[in-house]
């Protein structure tokens, strides 16, 4: 059976097949599925006469978040917000009987990542919570402190100037690239 993924997605873009329930992701040129959903939002409210606000069950992700009247998807900030995380706020209030569905990511986790503590220190090539979404910021130790072997097969890499600590060896095995950005 073929997936029939909307046309003109934008990076982001989170699709879930109904079929499957395989949630996508666009990456910028193609549908990928390689993060595993843990929690995925899909409510549908009836409205009442002039309703604006509808809180989400379980809330949302703010900036994955899709929603749908009577089928059609409204745009953010142009049809509706939602930025805190619990509520969606139509700009115009909707008719009696109108269909809102709602539908985005609670949480996700994002496959073969790395752990990292608040120090910023990676410890083990093993999947981590994506926490917040919306911000383009993924932070990384200055120094390294322990040693540290990249997997084998695998690639690393971190964002510099990076210095190694006294008496500590980084690891990078044949077939694997340690970048630093």
């Amino acid at each position: 059976m073929a997936i029939n993924f909307p046309s003109s997605p934008t990076t982001g873009q989170i699709y879930v097949d109904p079929t499957t329930a395989i949630a996508w992701v666009f990456n910028g040129t193609a549908w990928d599925s390689s993060f595993v959903r843990s929690n995925y939002v899909n409510q549908t409210f009836t409205a009442s006469s002039g309703q604006t606000t509808f809180t989400v069950a379980g809330g949302y992700l703010p900036g994955l978040v899709y929603v749908f009247r009577n089928g059609v998807q409204l745009t953010n900030t142009s049809d509706f917000t939602a930025t805190n995380g619990s509520t969606v706020v139509l700009v115009t209030g909707a008719t009696v009987g109108d269909t809102i569905l709602v539908q985005g990511a609670t949480t996700f986790s994002v496959a073969n990542a790395i752990t990292v503590t608040g120090g910023g220190q990676a410890l083990a090539p093993v999947g981590g919570t994506v926490l917040r979404a919306s911000t383009p910021f993924i932070e990384n130790a200055a120094t390294v402190s322990s040693d540290y072997t990249i997997s084998a097969s695998q690639n690393a890499m971190s964002a510099g100037p990076i210095s190694i600590a006294s008496g500590v060896v980084v690891t990078v095995p044949s077939g694997s690239v340690w970048t630093i950005v």
